[in-house]
């Protein structure tokens, strides 16, 4: 079952801290994932009304979460409904990742956006570019990241 997440309640802190290093371990990102920082951030987003979350529940887990800002273009106005994070255990990628997609892009239109932004991590997650191709996306930019030492 899939629901709107409003605040961040210990169902919600534990799917975090749960799925989120699995997804993490998988994209392939530099740093180590750290839970709190990403529970602090959410609940600044509620406050500032920009962040929307959904959760999949199935027996009473949640195996699945999906979140977004609405973000302005500063290049063109336009506004974007952007994916900042789409956590969903392995075992249960299928059903609860489209179903949570769905919903993401049902607030989209709801919030007016005019246009969606998804990520896709890392070259193996070709699933996802394939699923998101077949859904009307096309792929517009590609980034780098490293580490750097601070200056002491």
């Amino acid at each position: 079952m899939i629901s709107r997440i409003t605040t961040i309640d210990d169902s919600v802190v534990e799917a975090f801290k749960s799925l989120g290093p699995l997804a993490y371990k998988e994209s392939g990102l530099l740093g180590i994932y750290t839970p709190e920082i990403m529970i602090r951030f959410w609940q600044k987003f509620f406050q500032m009304g920009i962040g929307g979350m959904w959760k999949y529940e199935t027996h009473g887990h949640i195996v699945g979460l999906m979140g977004g800002v609405i973000n302005m273009s500063m290049y063109d106005g336009k506004t974007s409904a952007e994916e900042c994070f789409w956590f969903v255990h392995p075992k249960h990628r299928t059903i609860a990742g489209v179903r949570l997609f769905d919903a993401f892009k049902n607030w989209a239109k709801e919030c007016k956006c005019d246009r969606i932004v998804m990520g896709s991590i890392h070259d193996h997650c070709g699933n996802i570019q394939k699923f998101l191709e077949r859904n009307g996306f096309t792929q517009f930019q590609k980034q780098y990241m490293m580490e750097v030492q601070c200056l002491q």
